[in-house]
C-alpha cells in the first residue's frame, strides 16, 4: 500500500499497489464473464416458465373485467355556480373583460369560499383559501368584480376599512337570471 499526497505533502488517501500479474483487461474480463453468466441463468429460468407470463395476462384480464363493473361514482348535482358560469352574460361579461379575465378554476374557487363563509371573508382568509400571495389578492378580485357587478351594481364589494370582500347573493341571482333557482 502506498499514500497519495496532496500538493503540501499530506497523506490523502490509500491506494493499493495492483497485485502481480493482474492487468485491468483481466478485470474486464471477469466482469463480462459474471454479466453473460447472469443473464444465460436469467434466460433458462424464463425458457423453463413459460406459464408464468401466460398467467399474468389472465389476471389482468380477470382486473379489467372487475374494473368495467365498478359503478361509476355519482356526478354531484349542479351548483349555482355551475349555473352561474352557464349563462351567456356571464359568457359576455367575461369576454368583455377577457385581458384581466380569470381562469374559471379560480372563479370557481373564490365563489365556493365565500359561498361556504356566508358570502364575506376577510382579504387574508380569502387569500389563504385560494393559496396565493395577499399582494395579489388585489389584482384577482379586481378581476372578479369587472365580471360579476353588471351595470354598476356592487355584486362583489370590497369594504377598505376591514379588508372584508362580500358577495351579495340575492343581486347575484337577480342580475345573472338564477333568481328562480334551487339553492
Amino acid at each position: 500500500m502506498r499514500y497519495q499526497q496532496n500538493l503540501r505533502g499530506r497523506r490523502l488517501a490509500i491506494v493499493p499497489e495492483p497485485h502481480a500479474g493482474s492487468s485491468t483487461a483481466n478485470l474486464r474480463s471477469h466482469s463480462r464473464n459474471a454479466r453473460s453468466r447472469r443473464s444465460a441463468s436469467f434466460r433458462r429460468f424464463v425458457r423453463a416458465a413459460p406459464g408464468l407470463a401466460d398467467s399474468a395476462r389472465s389476471n389482468s384480464a380477470a382486473i379489467a373485467v372487475f374494473a368495467q363493473v365498478e359503478p361509476e361514482a355519482p356526478r354531484p348535482a349542479e351548483t349555482w355556480i355551475d349555473r352561474l358560469l352557464d349563462t351567456d352574460l356571464f359568457a359576455a361579461q367575461r369576454k368583455q373583460a377577457a385581458r384581466t379575465s380569470l381562469p374559471e378554476e379560480r372563479i370557481r374557487a373564490i365563489l365556493a369560499a365565500l359561498d361556504a363563509r356566508g358570502g364575506k371573508l376577510t382579504g387574508v382568509a380569502l387569500a389563504e383559501r385560494l393559496g396565493v400571495p395577499l399582494f395579489r389578492l388585489g389584482g384577482i378580485v379586481s378581476a372578479l368584480r369587472r365580471i360579476l357587478n353588471v351595470e354598476g351594481y356592487d355584486v362583489l364589494s370590497v369594504d377598505d376599512s376591514s379588508q372584508t370582500i362580500e358577495l351579495n347573493r340575492e343581486l347575484l341571482d337577480t342580475q345573472f337570471g338564477l333568481a328562480g333557482d334551487g339553492e
